[in-house]
């Protein structure tokens, strides 16, 4: 991977608006953050919409005495362990997978180096824990801004809570100025209003380098005014909470102070549960259409429970293809497209109601079955799972190119990306587990708008990078570059083909539509990349494909004077049978033609001759 740089400018994004969140721009697209800051006070104020997570088991204590003993009841379970609710604390998948990143942040490994001042000789980056850790640092854009990244819990009144993590600034890349640096958790209704403020000591110019620092947080402070009025252990969920966010927020004043703060084992605990309360939410789900989604919820309460599951918020019935609606099991079956969105379940006892985190079903075409990539179209209108670093953002066609009243193009849905320089190295990437092995094809549809072309020495590209456990780059692949000679507002289908000789000088090496994983292969990672040396533009993509190819195991019989033979096929992908009489003909010759569905599929030839040679092609 190409570390992100260390951005002295932030360009501005499409429409004219400033890249980084504003004193008067803080309305937010669904399932985003924004802040609005108050460079006075110090005062900001995070609107994050639908955003949410599982929580665990109830916590409930009911004293019953008589005259003659006093007894402790726990018909619920209450003397459980307080539980670390945050996914992925310390980044181990290596990526911010549960997280929702702001402004500038990053996950690097014992592999990457510090900034170092942009000086080579950085030191390798240190963890608490594991090879990964979670980064952020200031836009550098002259403005106040906020970085960093939270994760939502599910919430409910009378629930308590605790919190801490570990941070460490580098001195090769040490805070400076005015900058700070905090964890805090905030008890939000559903309406996303901050109900209550905790926050941890600051992370600041005075901080000690080079050590890991263990940073509970006890601070309570006004929500209103943003003054410490107490000091705490544990924090309870006043009235009306929906959810708990846990957040890392690094706050750069006005100017260009410097450095950055690392976090790792990052912990959110739930000490005592709310009644009802859910243990275990929905999950998302991939399905192709006309096949079956089950979603489920584990919940306790001190009285009966009753269900009620959600589509996007809106009640749903049983009839057509759907059944459970108020039961803990909810079926949507014979999906269809339509069927795409969030499902959630409100689950109700005598005490009140909880809601889940809504868990995301994608419905895909046959087309798109075998595509590994989360969010591949961006229609969820948040980058997730996509890491993005530096300059760029999503937009839809509400939009308009960068100094013009051009709406947006999109090549499918409402979405699209956007990524331009704001340092040298800006784009997005999304990892996916693999072995070695394993076979991909990558794609992707790109444009550079004629209202905003790549100029200069700007380049873009897609690149595929095959990764060791350690982010070692084992093997890379690149597609076309997009350069000053590119075609303008021209939507381009790039695959990732070329073998890039990186033991030498990075050059082209080779060619391949398949991509092998190579041996020591954890990861492939699938990113774009806009290497920004001098000029302007951008450019916009959409619609990105990772393709896993399934290789072809072949068995094959002879019965009955044919020749029979069966191959396992994958969804959505197209195969080739071809034969030869003999090894030496010059050209295989088409037999049959077959769309992958899931299933065995066998054939016969009739028996020709003494011999006949099969072959079946992935195309």
């Amino acid at each position: 991977m190409l570390t992100p740089g260390t951005a002295k400018r932030f360009a501005e994004s499409a429409g004219g608006k400033s890249a980084e969140l504003s004193e008067t721009e803080y309305n937010c697209k669904p399932n985003e953050a924004t802040m609005k800051p108050d460079l006075h006070l110090g005062r900001y104020l995070h609107h994050a919409l639908r955003q949410c997570a599982p929580s665990s088991a109830v916590a409930r204590r009911l004293l019953a005495a008589t005259a003659v003993l006093a007894v402790t009841w726990l018909p619920i379970a209450a003397a459980r362990a307080a539980t670390n609710v945050l996914a992925n604390p310390g980044f181990e998948t290596g990526t911010f997978a549960g997280w929702t990143g702001y402004g500038n942040h990053a996950v690097e490994s014992t592999n990457n180096t510090y900034y170092n001042g942009g000086l080579a000789g950085g030191s390798n980056v240190l963890t608490h824990s594991g090879i990964y850790v979670g980064k952020t640092w200031g836009q550098f854009t002259g403005l106040a801004n906020y970085n960093g990244f939270y994760q939502d819990a599910v919430a409910a009144s009378g629930s308590v809570w605790s919190a801490a993590g570990w941070a460490l600034t580098h001195h090769q890349d040490l805070i400076s100025g005015g900058n700070t640096c905090w964890i805090e958790v905030t008890f939000r209704d559903a309406t996303d209003t901050v109900l209550a403020l905790y926050r941890s000591a600051n992370i600041d110019a005075s901080s000690t380098p080079d050590t890991w620092m263990y940073l509970p947080v006890t601070n309570q402070l006004d929500p209103s005014a943003f003054v410490i009025t107490n000091t705490v252990t544990s924090f309870t969920a006043p009235a009306a909470t929906a959810k708990a966010r846990y957040q890392i927020v690094f706050a750069q004043p006005a100017g260009y102070d410097g450095g950055s703060v690392y976090f790792d084992d990052l912990d959110l605990e739930k000490i005592a549960a709310s009644d009802p309360d859910i243990s275990a939410g929905p999950a998302n789900l991939t399905r192709v259409v006309g096949q079956t989604a089950t979603f489920t919820v584990v919940a306790t309460g001190g009285t009966t429970l009753s269900y009620q599951w959600q589509k996007n918020g809106t009640n749903l019935v049983n009839g057509a293809n759907v059944s459970g609606a108020t039961s803990a099991t909810l079926t949507v079956s014979n999906l269809a497209l339509a069927d795409t969105g969030g499902y959630s379940v409100e689950v109700s006892d005598a005490a009140g109601s909880l809601t889940s985190t809504p868990a995301t079903l994608t419905v895909v075409t046959v087309a798109e079955a075998s595509n590994v990539l989360g969010n591949p179209g961006f229609e969820t209108g948040v980058d997730y799972p996509w890491v993005r670093f530096n300059g760029g953002g999503l937009h839809t066609t509400n939009d308009f190119y960068f100094g013009s009243g051009t709406p947006v193009s999109v090549h499918g849905g409402l979405w699209v990306s956007q990524t331009y320089g704001s340092a040298e190295w800006n784009g997005l990437y999304q990892d996916v587990a693999a072995g070695p092995g394993a076979i991909f094809t990558a794609d992707a549809w790109f444009l550079t708008a004629a209202e905003d072309p790549i100029s200069g020495t700007n380049t873009a590209w897609l690149e595929v990078q095959f990764l060791d456990a350690g982010g070692n780059m084992l093997v890379l692949y690149k597609s076309a570059v997009i350069d000053t000679n590119t075609p303008t507002s021209v939507w381009m289908n790039l695959a990732a083909t070329n073998l890039i000789a990186i033991w030498s000088d990075y050059s082209v090496a080779g060619n391949a539509k398949y991509l092998v994983a190579p041996a020591g292969t954890a990861k492939v990672r699938y990113q774009v990349t806009f290497h920004a040396l001098g000029g302007g533009g951008s450019v916009w993509y959409d619609d990105m494909h990772l393709m896993r190819k399934i290789p072809v195991a072949l068995t094959a019989a002879l019965s009955g004077g044919q020749a029979q033979f069966s191959f396992a096929t994958q969804i959505g992908v197209n195969y080739q049978v071809v034969y030869k009489t003999n090894l030496t003909d010059s050209a295989w010759l088409p037999l049959t033609a077959v769309t992958g569905d899931g299933t065995v599929k066998t054939m016969a030839d009739p028996a020709a001759g003494t011999q006949r040679f099969y072959r079946v092609l992935t195309l």
